[in-house]
């Protein structure tokens, strides 16, 4: 009985954290490109915005999927535009982090490359920092601060495997942590330290 609740409590506390999301509130600015393909696509959707700019939230899933030499890989990133509705676009597979690319460069990507002959529409991340020291590992980072980046940009595109049709990048002008929710405890840990309480001063009485 002596070692039967500290144990509980060591199992319970000792339970693997579950991977986070984090989400960042944003605004842009037109930085490059065009919609000069006829068909209607995303690029003429952020075209609409060329000189006001527009707004979002981009949540990166920082779940470890795979890592080869300089990069690894983790999670899909989910794209949210207050200005319109990018659908299915909203959802990107993966992010890849480079630390150093062989050009002396860190980067933070997250982007699709189509497959097949179709013309569909995708949204690309880019956070590039030319001097190479953003980041000291490939470990996914707790914070992204705009000034350790020489570009950080969105990019709506639409195109095929063999092309992008068209495409339009903004640059990231502001970008801001949501502040995280409070971490739940473990749902039978309150109990658990309850009887931890008892039990002590059962001890104290004996």
């Amino acid at each position: 009985m002596k070692l039967l609740l500290p144990a509980a409590a060591a199992a319970l506390l000792a339970a693997p954290l579950a991977a986070e999301t984090i989400t960042y509130d944003f605004t842009a600015q037109f930085y490059a490109g065009s919609n000069s393909a006829p068909d209607v696509s995303i690029v003429d959707q952020a075209a609409a915005f060329i000189g006001s700019g527009i707004s979002g939230s981009i949540t990166f899933d920082d779940t470890f999927v795979s890592a080869a030499g300089i990069s690894a890989t983790y999670g899909p990133v989910t794209v949210s535009i207050n200005e319109f509705s990018v659908g299915s676009a909203a959802t990107i597979a993966s992010s890849t982090l480079f630390n150093d690319d062989g050009a002396g460069r860190d980067g933070l990507f997250a982007t699709e490359t189509p497959t097949g002959s179709t013309i569909i529409d995708r949204i690309a991340l880019f956070f590039i920092d030319n001097s190479g020291t953003v980041f000291g590992d490939t470990s996914f980072p707790s914070i992204l601060d705009l000034a350790d980046f020489s570009r950080a940009e969105i990019a709506f595109i639409s195109g095929n495997d063999s092309f992008a049709d068209e495409r339009i990048d903004f640059g990231l002008t502001s970008l801001e942590l949501q502040q995280a929710p409070a971490v739940p405890l473990p749902a039978g840990l309150p109990l658990v330290l309850t009887g931890l309480a008892g039990f002590a001063v059962l001890r104290r009485k004996g």
